[in-house]
C-alpha cells in the first residue's frame, strides 16, 4: 500500500519534503540537486507551505508596486501564531542595499527576516519554529 506524504504527521511531512528537495542524481551522489532560480525556489517554498497548512502571502512582480522597496518575498503564518518573514535568494544572490536597510529596521522592531537559499533551509526554519 502506498502512502501519500500528506497522510503523514506534520513533523514527518517536513522530513519527507526535505529529503525530496535534496534528492541526488547518480552523478552528484554527495551534492543535493540545487534550485538555481529564485522563481523556482519561490514555487517550491509555496508548495511546501500549502502542503503543511501554513497561510502565506507573496506579491509577485508588477503587482508589488506600492509596497516598500526591499520587502521580504514571503510572509508565512503558521500554527500557534508563528510568523516568518522569508527572503529567498539563489546561492549567489545578494541583498540589495534597500533590503539590508529594511531588514535592519524590522530587526530593530523585533522581527527577523530569514534569508534562505534552498528549500532545505526553509524546511529547517519551519521545523525550528514548530518545536
Amino acid at each position: 500500500m502506498r502512502m501519500r506524504i500528506e497522510d503523514l504527521p506534520q513533523a514527518l511531512q517536513l522530513q519527507a519534503y526535505s529529503q525530496l528537495a535534496t534528492t541526488k542524481t547518480p552523478a552528484q551522489e554527495s551534492e543535493p540537486v540545487p534550485i538555481t532560480s529564485e522563481k523556482a525556489l519561490q514555487t517550491a517554498v509555496e508548495a511546501l507551505l500549502r502542503r503543511l497548512g501554513w497561510a502565506y502571502f507573496h506579491m509577485p512582480g508588477q503587482a508589488a508596486r506600492g509596497n516598500p522597496i526591499g520587502w521580504p518575498d514571503i510572509i508565512a503564518l503558521g500554527p500557534a501564531g508563528k510568523t516568518l518573514l522569508i527572503e529567498l535568494k539563489t546561492a549567489k544572490g545578494k541583498l540589495s542595499p534597500e533590503q539590508a536597510h529594511l531588514f535592519a529596521k524590522l530587526h530593530a522592531l523585533d522581527h527577523s527576516v530569514h534569508v534562505c537559499r534552498s528549500l532545505s533551509q526553509v524546511t529547517k526554519l519551519i521545523q525550528g519554529v514548530q518545536l
